[in-house]
């Protein structure tokens, strides 16, 4: 869809990647994205920063609510979007308890395990979350989180594995 925007037109991304998938698929000025290091809460120390003006919120159903506390904390004037909507995969043909390592990249996907296997017991089973809402996710509902990313030092799920994998080795 092409669409001019005006250039005043600011953008906040939650991380780094978002703000540079954004520039290379969008003609966009790097002075008109922002962003934070990952976390939800990070937008509010990067809003307060660039107050006024109208805000359109494009999100999916899982994050809105978090986002949508933030803004109305700072009173700003804004209006949401669901963009898509998560629907958990009907993953109740797998065996969870055959693989060493599950990565999860959405809240979702950790809410289809337990909605598909409520009795699944983690084990020797490595868990991987991919946000801090994942990661809470999985935590939230009993399980151990063994990776994680994005992080400084793994910005990638790939990197954190990779670390991981080399650091079992060594025991």
């Amino acid at each position: 869809m092409r669409v001019t925007l005006p250039d005043t037109t600011r953008f906040f991304c939650l991380n780094e990647q978002i703000a540079y998938y954004m520039q290379k698929y969008m003609e966009l000025r790097k002075r008109r994205i922002f962003w934070g290091q990952g976390p939800v809460d990070d937008l509010k120390t990067i809003l307060k920063k660039h107050q006024g003006g109208k805000i359109l919120l494009p999100a999916s159903d899982t994050i809105r609510e978090k986002v949508i506390r933030i803004l109305d904390d700072l009173d700003l004037e804004y209006t949401a979007v669901d963009v898509y909507k998560t629907v958990p995969e009907n993953i109740s043909d797998l065996k969870p308890e055959k693989f060493d390592m599950i990565v999860f990249f959405t809240p979702i996907a950790v809410e289809a395990l337990h909605k598909y296997f409520p009795k699944f017991k983690q084990n020797k089973t490595r868990f991987a979350a991919y946000s801090i809402l994942t990661a809470n996710k999985l935590q939230e509902l009993g399980y151990r989180v063994d990776i994680y990313a994005p992080t400084l030092e793994f910005p990638s799920m790939v990197n954190a594995i990779a670390h991981y994998l080399l650091h079992v080795k060594e025991k």
